[in-house]
This record gives structure tokens, C-alpha cells and sequence, in this order.
């Protein structure tokens, strides 16, 4: 018996494109997905990432962050999910409303970076002081000065990096839910 060589690597390309277009239909945000009814995409779209890297970086800076929450701020798991949530939520909205200001309606959105800079920004409010080691840097960075310098990056890169493939509105979005996060359910007034 022969096999037809042609018609298996079609079927391989076949499947590999549906794979990618289910991906692309319940794991991304965009526009499309919204208006198509899959509203459930502004959560799991904070879940996907474009490859490892992504999910890499983002991983180690959620569980950062988390880690200073629960072990120096307190925070339980009602309050992390609570966080998460909403940041992802808030992080979904904001590239939404940015998409649309633009007129970018052909763009899609993924990970959890949005989601990052609100627990970020919440910890920032909560303890401003406590220092954070970047990378490379030998020095601590005060949470505050870190925050603010991604939150300047991001509002900068907003309307001048159109193609960089950054969400610049998610993590803007993410920080400002982590700040009223803190200042409505966290501060001791």
C-alpha cells in the first residue's frame, strides 16, 4: 500500500489552521471575538501567550508580585482572585477602548501582563518602599519608582508605538484597577 504523502501534510496543514483559528477565536481578545458573542474572551485571553518567552517573563513577574502580597501585604486568596480578576477585566477594557479610539478594529490581545501591573500598582500603593531587584540592576528599585516607571513607558508608548505588539492600554488599564483596588478594599483608613 502507498501513501499519498500530499494529502497528509494538507490534512497536517488542515488541522494545525484550525488549531490556530480556535486559539485565535477563544484565547485572544479582539474586537471580532466581542462582537461575535465570546465576551469570555476579555478573561481567558489573560491566560494565553503569544510563546514562551511571554509566558516566561510574565510568569516569574506574577509570581513576584503575588508572593509580596501574601507574604508582606497580607493578601488571602479571595483577595488575590478578587485582584486578578479584576485586573484582567479592567486590562480587557482598556485595549478594547483603546482599539476603538484607534480604529484598530483587525487587532487582538493576549496575556496576563495586565493582570501583573494590577497586582503591581496594588503593591505599590501598599508598600511603596519595599525594593524590588530588576534583572540585571544590582540595586533594589522602590516598588513606587518601578511602577511609575512602567506606567510612564506604557502612557508613552500608548500613541507612539503603534507596531511594537505591546499592550500599552492593558497594563495602563491593570494599574489603575490595582490602585482603586487599594484604595477601595485594602487601605487602613
Amino acid at each position: 500500500m502507498r501513501a499519498n504523502k500530499g494529502s497528509d501534510a494538507q490534512s497536517a496543514d488542515a488541522s494545525r489552521y484550525e488549531a490556530i483559528r480556535y486559539m485565535r477565536d477563544h484565547y485572544t481578545l479582539s474586537m471580532t471575538n466581542l462582537y461575535q458573542g465570546r465576551w469570555y474572551t476579555i478573561l481567558t485571553s489573560a491566560i494565553s501567550h503569544y510563546d514562551f518567552s511571554h509566558l516566561a517573563f510574565n510568569m516569574i513577574s506574577f509570581s513576584t508580585f503575588t508572593r509580596c502580597a501574601i507574604e508582606m501585604g497580607g493578601l488571602r486568596g479571595p483577595s488575590i482572585l478578587a485582584l486578578g480578576v479584576g485586573s484582567a477585566v479592567a486590562s480587557g477594557a482598556a485595549s478594547i477602548l483603546d482599539w476603538y479610539r484607534k480604529g484598530a478594529y483587525n487587532v487582538f490581545g493576549l496575556g496576563a501582563s495586565g493582570v501583573v501591573s494590577g497586582i503591581g500598582a496594588a503593591m505599590a500603593c501598599m508598600m511603596p518602599k519595599q525594593r524590588f531587584y530588576v534583572f540585571f540592576i544590582p540595586i533594589g528599585i522602590p516598588l513606587w519608582a518601578l511602577m511609575l516607571g512602567y506606567i510612564a513607558y506604557d502612557s508613552y508608548g500608548l500613541n507612539h508605538f503603534q507596531k511594537s505588539g505591546v499592550g500599552h492600554a492593558a497594563h495602563l488599564g491593570g494599574a489603575a484597577y490595582g490602585a482603586l483596588f487599594y484604595a477601595l478594599r485594602l487601605r487602613r483608613w
